[in-house]
């Protein structure tokens, strides 16, 4: 008997950095509503965006310490928290928006598993890979802030899933926290971990040649560390 799909409500979370200096600012997720589709979360967010730039228009004194890093759109299920443990175990799918509402990045494999809904990941088509070795983004790190970093690994391509599954068929899988990258930080040591994709940003104002030159440093750093231990 075919397992009925889970009733879902979409979430619609806008964030916005506050600081005058990178690497690392805060963040203020702001959650602006629920709703029951997709498109109509969408709807919302575009007009939230109209109202926000003409408020930010008529303010004669802006802040010049904020920048908005971009949306959320998550979501969830309702009336059902069957095999979940927390919040993102229940997690069904996550999109990723620029701050003038365009669809940035997206993740459609469950945070959790059964119920109906695809809980596997088989890798990226090439053209859903926004970021690539070198470039410099800005990283969501939970709600709280967000830092500067580089990348250094991309998420899987479905060649290299096929690859990898060819080799160990029998017990070979991927899951959302596969669809993610390598990044790099500022700070002494070994500073990378494994942001989603949808929580990696373009930089939401311009990054000063020195900071660039730092990440860049600190990526040819690791990679010769690593080359040493080979």
């Amino acid at each position: 008997m075919a397992t009925a799909k889970r009733k879902t409500v979409f979430k619609l979370v806008q964030y916005t950095t506050y600081g005058f200096r990178y690497p690392r600012h805060d963040v203020n997720a702001a959650e602006i509503g629920y709703f029951s589709s997709r498109e109509k979360a969408e709807r919302k967010m575009h007009d939230h965006i109209q109202e926000r730039d003409e408020r930010d228009k008529a303010d004669d004194e802006p802040d010049k310490r904020s920048h908005y890093l971009g949306f959320h759109i998550t979501e969830i299920p309702i009336d059902d928290n069957e095999n979940t443990y927390s919040y993102n175990d229940q997690i069904v799918s996550v999109r990723s928006y620029t701050p003038d509402g365009k669809l940035w990045d997206e993740c459609l494999v469950s945070h959790g598993y059964g119920n109906g809904v695809e809980s596997k990941f088989y890798g990226r088509n090439p053209e859903d890979i926004r970021f690539h070795r070198g470039d410099i983004v800005e990283v969501l790190q939970g709600s709280g802030c967000s830092e500067l970093g580089i990348v250094d690994c991309e998420p899987p391509s479905k060649q290299r899933y096929d690859y990898l599954a060819e080799k160990a068929p029998d017990w070979f899988f991927m899951d959302h926290t596969d669809d993610c990258y390598l990044i790099y930080y500022l700070g002494k040591g070994d500073t990378h971990n494994h942001p989603d994709c949808t929580d990696v940003f373009p930089p939401a104002k311009p990054v000063s040649k020195s900071i660039e030159k730092r990440l860049r440093e600190k990526l040819s750093e690791m990679q010769k560390l690593y080359e040493t231990e080979k």
